[in-house]
């Protein structure tokens, strides 16, 4: 990474975590806006009487306001565990019983950033010992020139927005209001992975399986629950923060039996009863930390005489942060390494889908296999402005291919296709309680790299 790049990298990472320290500044913003609406002043003296009295509107938004309060804290303690790994230059990853190491195949514990705790919580540090290959010395220094730039605690609206992003993610991936999105999406992944890795072959030797865009990896600790070793890649700074400590923090910092987010509070619009504005869930509805250990004194209690089949070993766990593209590259050395390669709602965040898809390909080993699960809402489609002097900006990119043109263009790239293609409906981050919600048609397919 050049210097350039790695200041600007810093910088974003920053963003991030002062998005997260100072949500309850810009959640105030929203507070202050919906009082203001329904004052004397905006609505007129009547109204406003209805709105504070029988109608209950400004009761509700005191209900806000602590639900707001509630966010703050866990932000807080998210944006205050601060995991021990490297950005798309290098890999960091958690070992199988959920410590940090730095090999990028989680065979082994960091000894040098451990802090002692139980349930292999191994590598919490604090900022001064840096974040995701950065000293803290650089974080802070970044922290402060945004503060100067944009005002201490000023939050820009899309940084909200990502912040409100990650607390609805949290909903989906690790509470109970999650089930059946997880249902939906995570389970027919898992089911077709088990499918072509039986529990035999398992208990042999543990598939390696890659997810990229793998979010606050929930479905990342399924897989290794199912007996697999696996790898999550992403991006996103902020789902960076949120899956360090869901996976290793929340047992670390003495969180064990969870915490309660609100992530539906953000938005007054579509509750059919008020309270569901300010709902809260647990996070996180398992503690993959006491999974594991629970699923390792299963192996080892087990005795012939016990009948059936043994259990399955749980899988080791890592993490590699950073472009697909960039962790993965050709010089990565990880071509023809893996056995699998699972996506859920990833192949559309390419700028042009076919690299992923040639990427996916040459990290299978011959007879590995590709499973998708997802739409395609192409994220950068709306990035076609023109930049200096009409040359195109780098996030302008994207080819947006139909469904039937991926699946030509997985062929080109050698897969063969394994099955139907299945259509099936799911939602995304929906509020189970609410009344709307985005519901796409994913395409659900498996692809062979020929032996």
């Amino acid at each position: 990474m050049s210097d350039e790049d790695r200041v600007e990298e810093c910088r974003a990472l920053a963003s991030t975590v002062r998005s997260f320290r100072h949500y309850a500044t810009s959640a105030g913003h929203d507070l202050n806006a919906w009082r203001y609406d329904i004052s004397d002043e905006r609505v007129g003296a009547r109204h406003a009487a209805l709105f504070r009295g029988e109608l209950g509107q400004a009761a509700k938004l005191e209900k806000v306001e602590a639900a707001y309060r509630v966010n703050a804290r866990f932000l807080d303690e998210v944006a205050r565990y601060t995991p021990m790994m490297e950005g798309p230059s290098g890999q960091g990853a958690e070992g199988e019983d959920g410590s940090m190491d730095r090999d990028g195949h989680g065979d082994a514990k960091n000894e040098e950033h451990g802090d002692g705790c139980d349930e292999g919580c191994n590598g919490h540090s604090t900022t001064s010992q840096g974040i995701l290959g950065f000293t803290g010395a650089e974080l802070d220094s970044a922290i402060s020139e945004l503060d100067r730039l944009m005002g201490v605690a000023q939050v820009g609206p899309a940084e909200a927005e990502r912040v409100r992003c990650v607390l609805r993610s949290f909903a989906r991936e690790w509470s109970a209001d999650g089930v059946q999105e997880r249902a939906a999406c995570f389970a027919p992944v898992i089911d077709r992975l088990c499918e072509l890795f039986p529990a035999p072959e398992r208990r042999r030797r543990p598939p390696r399986v890659v997810v990229p865009g793998c979010g606050l990896a929930r479905m990342l600790a399924e897989l290794v629950l199912h007996g697999f070793d696996a790898q999550g890649n992403e991006f996103s700074f902020a789902m960076l923060l949120g899956s360090s400590w869901v996976l290793n923090g929340s047992a670390s910092r003495g969180v064990e039996q969870g915490m309660t987010i609100h992530p539906w509070c953000s938005s007054g619009s579509n509750h059919a009863r008020s309270m569901d504005m300010f709902r809260g869930v647990r996070v996180p509805d398992l503690h993959i930390g006491k999974a594991v250990e629970a699923a390792w004194k299963a192996v080892e209690d087990w005795g012939e005489g016990d009948g059936g089949e043994p259990p399955l070993r749980p899988g080791s766990m890592s993490m590699a942060a950073g472009d697909f593209l960039d962790v993965y590259s050709e010089a990565s050395g990880e071509e023809g390494q893996w056995d699998a390669v699972a996506t859920v709602f990833f192949i559309d965040t390419a700028h042009d889908v076919v690299a992923y898809l040639e990427r996916i390909f040459a990290l299978l080993r011959p007879g590995g296999a590709w499973v998708n699960f997802g739409p395609l809402l192409y994220h950068y489609s709306e990035n076609r402005v023109a930049g200096v002097a009409g040359h195109p900006s780098d996030d302008s990119l994207s080819v947006e291919l139909s469904l039937e043109q991926v699946l030509r263009a997985a062929e080109l790239a050698g897969f063969v296709r394994q099955g139907d293609v299945q259509m099936r409906p799911c939602p995304y981050t929906a509020n189970p309680k609410g009344m709307a919600r985005m519901l796409y048609t994913c395409a659900f397919f498996t692809m062979i790299k020929p032996a």
